[in-house]
């Protein structure tokens, strides 16, 4: 899957505009421990069991599980097919905070 370029985001009322490159060149500026933290909070909050988004991402549960508990970093790539997999972009997957959710 080829990640957007570009990118726009409104979150209460901000609206930010540019290329995903200002915002995260590479996933080495994201803690694993945290994006995975958040990647399972999500997937729980939505119903998802693990092997179920695993599949969907093309990993074995347990390879799903590393980035979960932050044991290996992912490639904007792969970020990318784990964001939407769980329903929502790389932006909003990067972005999302507890408070955010409806």
């Amino acid at each position: 899957m080829n990640v957007t370029k570009y990118f726009y985001l409104s979150l209460t009322g901000y609206r930010i505009y540019g290329k995903i490159s200002n915002l995260i060149p590479t996933m080495h500026n994201v803690e694993p421990k945290f994006i995975g933290k958040k990647i399972r909070k999500i997937r729980l909050s939505r119903g998802y069991k693990q092997d179920y988004i695993a599949l969907k991402v093309g990993l074995s549960q347990t390879g799903f599980s590393k980035i979960e508990t932050g044991e290996t970093r992912m490639t904007l790539e792969r970020a990318s097919d784990v964001a939407n997999a769980l329903g929502m972009t790389l932006i909003e997957l990067l972005v999302w905070e507890e408070k955010l959710r409806m």
